[in-house]
């Protein structure tokens, strides 16, 4: 089985470890990622460069492409025609809506030099597909015509597909998940004493911003009465505001806003969390798809409190602890709890981490992807 995977979030190789796993796993199945060889983001609240290096371990390779238009969603690819005459992939997975502009070039190529193979279009768009022009409107159609299956993360993505008139399989696996060789338990105590944390340590990685949660959660620590540290990783506009006030409310101790640290670099930090936060909160029509965090946090068997939008909590789970949007009071009831029963936050934080094994880690998630592959290949 050869497998080639496109889409401009392969840029980042942390997103890129399920596929590594599933060619390391699988060994009849050759796998190829084609990231942009440059992509600029906004990771965690700030511009990040990304220009990957060519890899090839056995049968797994990575080979970046020049785009146009790189960090636009109206990008292409430049020579993937040339890749596909070379490849001749059975499955192509695609990163990508169904109407943007790099769908229809792959089913063009794909027709023309892999007539026999199935595209996956793999989504964790959660609001409805803005068909408001007749462009996008065609590129969605032809889209819908010619894909074979689609893969995603949660049950509001579901949703959505099955809203547009989605017929097609659909895999419900989060699109990227986390490795956990890389994102697993531990004590950092080294660190820990370095940014001077004390026993209780909140944690909050991304965007320093509203749509994040994060004034709901410097309002639930300002009115934590007793002992507890804050951990971030990120920047935002709301960054050096939530600085001033946890550190008044903290007398300057145990307050420790690191500002943007490399993706790959961040699990130690998360061994120093004993609770992940993210209330993040819909902003217009635009709420919080899933969560990488969250996953990445129970990796390394921390418990998480998240909103109740449908994309945190379903991936938080049972083993969380899940409060309405925007209520303060919840959260903070929510975090003394977990202070101060260090029992069921160590329940709560073995059963995440047993359940994101299964749910989230890059292994599982290897196992059945090739799964549904195979299974799409013998229709």
């Amino acid at each position: 089985m050869n497998i080639v995977v496109l889409g401009h979030n392969q840029v980042d190789p942390c997103n890129r470890v399920r596929w590594a796993r599933l060619a390391e796993c699988y060994p009849d199945a050759r796998v190829t990622v084609l990231p942009p060889r440059y992509w600029m983001n906004h990771s965690y609240g700030r511009r990040v460069e990304f220009v990957p290096a060519p890899e090839r371990h056995g049968n797994y390779r990575v080979i970046p492409l020049g785009v146009v238009a790189p960090g636009s969603g109206r990008y292409v690819y430049r020579s993937l025609d040339l890749r596909f005459r070379q490849l001749k992939p059975d499955i192509i997975w695609v990163y990508a809506d169904p109407q943007t502009y790099v769908m229809p070039q792959v089913i063009l190529y794909k027709k023309l030099y892999a007539p026999d193979a199935r595209i996956i279009c793999c989504t964790s768009t959660n609001v409805p597909s803005r068909l408001d022009r007749f462009d996008r409107v065609q590129r969605h159609r032809f889209a819908l015509r010619n894909l074979a299956a689609f893969s995603t993360g949660t049950q509001e993505v579901i949703d959505r597909l099955h809203a547009e008139g989605v017929t097609q399989p659909i895999l419900h696996r989060v699109i990227t998940g986390a490795d956990e060789r890389h994102w697993r338990p531990g004590d950092e105590p080294e660190l820990r004493r370095r940014l001077g944390l004390g026993d209780f340590v909140v944690g909050f990685v991304g965007r320093h911003e509203h749509a994040k949660g994060l004034p709901d959660l410097v309002a639930a620590l300002e009115g934590l009465e007793g002992a507890w540290s804050f951990l971030s990783l990120g920047d935002g506009p709301f960054k050096a505001e939530a600085e001033r006030r946890l550190k008044a409310a903290r007398g300057g101790r145990g307050v420790q806003l690191c500002g943007y640290v490399p993706h790959v670099q961040t699990p130690p930090y998360y061994r120093c969390m004993d609770v992940l936060v993210l209330v993040s909160r819909q902003v217009g029509v635009t709420r919080e798809p899933a969560g990488v965090v969250i996953m990445e946090a129970n990796l390394s068997r921390v418990v998480s409190v998240v909103s109740d939008l449908p994309g945190p909590a379903e991936i938080a789970g049972d083993s969380g602890i899940v409060i309405p949007e925007g209520d303060v009071a919840r959260l903070r009831d929510g975090l003394r709890r977990l202070r101060d029963d260090p029992a069921e936050r160590a329940r709560r934080a073995e059963a995440s981490y047993r359940r994101a094994l299964d749910a989230f880690g890059a292994t599982a998630i290897a196992r059945d992807t090739y799964a549904f592959c195979q299974e799409l290949m013998s229709r």
